[in-house]
């Protein structure tokens, strides 16, 4: 039995009254919650699903998720985490061909060869709707003991990959998980991600695993009602991402959320970059409240973390317990600090594979068991990792390398830019590889794309200065708030007649 699940029936003995989930309308007990997921897995098993099936669940961000991944965890199967919608639910059937479908509305698992039966369980005894879909064609089961989940990457730089993540990794990330933040039974956990990727999924098994409460504000529209449940609920403990705290310190709600955070004590952000300017704003704001910062990947979970008080404000932290991180120059020798390189990174946390796919898992994982993260960064003397940008989003214009992210940084440290994403495209009537910046002005500021070609002029190499730069309302964002190029590209060659995308990645679809 998974750490998880022990931890489920360790505290429903022990109080089945405590609360264990809470959303904006519904609670849990231990209590309950145990028994939902016990009379849940046996009606799964009734249907038809068995110990390492997939099966993909698109039941929204609420208490159905939660027990239906738990659920799926007690009979040995594999979850496929996705959004409530039918074109994420459609790719993840193409993607990982799965055996069941567990989702909110019947017209969701409108699938070719699927039986589709309704959910007594919830409909029943939650007052709530699910169907559970079953098919004999599939693939076959996958040989790992405990089930897991299998999660894709963001695909904010291409197309999204499956990674396998069994039980076991799934209980180590969670202890390390709570044993970063001191999580204890007495602790209020909110989520403020989208939970169907890993980086808010743990934080399930992390609550559960010990006893806590787990506050659902993963929906991110943060309306009255979302607010009402942070204030009535005074988490202790909160895990977010830079793109919704950034939305919440900015907007009409952020007196709300201020007065909701009074009792926390650690507010964690990850998946993408912190600017200095968003910690800044969050240890003002809240200042009773330690800002911890991590780093990692869906193929890597947690691999650096440090608290903003201890580490540079461009740092990442320092390698996180168990884990170790080198930085390798283009000929694979390590660099020394302060010079830049290739990220490669190590620990319980790295994946073991991206699923069915052996070609490009034995490219991204070395024959140590580093993982190559993609990122560039350099190791400073004092051991914190300094983010410079991706290996990937490298470009040759006009016969030189030119670091699509250098630009990025370039703009973005202009006192009139709030954000900048620089690609590549072909300009047609040049015959030529450009770079082609978007930029997003400061409200109320007024500066030309003349005056910020020159600013870039001042900064770096004529050669790798941007051609085109287009000034925008938005940047494109996948839901963990990264830079979603594909849309991007699209935009620009939609607007911009001349120029032609280099090669079009498939849309993302998180995970």
């Amino acid at each position: 039995m998974s750490e998880t699940l022990a931890g489920l029936t360790r505290q429903a003995e022990i109080d089945p009254a405590f609360p264990a989930i809470v959303t904006c309308s519904r609670r849990l007990s231990y209590g309950q919650l145990s028994g939902l997921v016990a009379d849940l897995a046996n009606e799964l098993l009734t249907s038809g699903l068995r110990a390492g099936d997939r099966v993909v669940l698109g039941c929204g961000t609420g208490l159905i998720f939660v027990v239906a991944l738990l659920a799926l965890r007690e009979i040995g199967a594999f979850a496929v985490p996705v959004e409530a919608s039918v074109g994420a639910i459609s790719r993840a059937c193409a993607t990982t061909d799965p055996a069941g479908l567990l989702v909110l509305r019947r017209d969701l698992a409108d699938q070719p060869g699927w039986t589709i039966r309704s959910s007594q369980t919830v409909n029943d005894r939650m007052d709530l709707n699910m169907e559970i879909g079953r098919r004999a064609a599939h693939r076959g089961p996958i040989s790992s003991a405990g089930g897991g989940v299998v999660v894709q990457t963001s695909g904010s730089t291409g197309a999204p990959k499956n990674i396998l993540l069994n039980s076991a990794y799934i209980d180590q990330v969670a202890a390390v998980g709570r044993s970063l933040v001191g999580l204890r039974r007495n602790d209020r956990l909110a989520v403020l991600a989208p939970i169907t990727h890993f980086y808010a999924l743990r934080e399930i098994d992390a609550v559960i695993g010990c006893g806590a409460r787990l506050i659902l504000a993963s929906d991110n529209r943060f309306q009255a009602p979302m607010l009402d449940l942070l204030n009535r609920e005074c988490p202790t403990i909160a895990v977010a991402v830079p793109s919704v705290a950034d939305r919440l310190l900015n907007s009409r709600f952020r007196g709300a959320f201020v007065r909701s955070m009074k009792e926390t004590r650690i507010i964690a952000l990850g998946t993408a970059r912190a600017p200095p300017e968003l910690r800044q704003q969050i240890t003002e704001a809240l200042s009773d409240a330690r800002l911890l910062l991590t780093y990692g990947l869906t193929e890597c979970s947690r691999v650096a973390c440090g608290f903003s008080d201890e580490i540079p404000c461009d740092s990442v932290g320092q390698a996180a317990p168990g884990a170790a991180i080198e930085i390798i120059d283009n000929n694979d020798r390590p660099c020394p600090p302060g010079v830049t390189g290739r990220v490669f990174v190590k620990s319980a946390g790295v994946m073991s594979g991206y699923w069915q796919d052996g070609v490009i898992t034995s490219v991204q994982l070395t024959d140590r068991g580093f993982l190559s993260t993609g990122d560039l960064g350099q190791m400073e003397a004092d051991g914190c990792l300094t983010l410079k940008g991706r290996s990937d989003n490298v470009a040759n214009v006009a016969g030189y390398r030119v670091s699509l992210d250098e630009i990025d940084f370039v703009l973005s440290g202009h006192p009139l830019v709030a954000e900048a994403a620089t690609i590549a495209m072909k300009d047609e009537r040049l015959d030529e590889i450009v770079a082609v910046s978007v930029v997003v002005v400061r409200e109320e500021a007024e500066i030309s794309t003349a005056q910020l070609i020159a600013h870039c002029a001042r900064m770096l190499p004529r050669s790798h200065c941007p051609r085109l730069i287009a000034i925008a309302q938005s940047v494109p964002k996948t839901i963990l708030g990264k830079v979603d190029r594909p849309r991007l590209i699209e935009r620009l060659a939609e607007q911009h007649s001349t120029l032609i995308p280099l090669a079009l990645p498939p849309k993302p679809q998180e995970a």
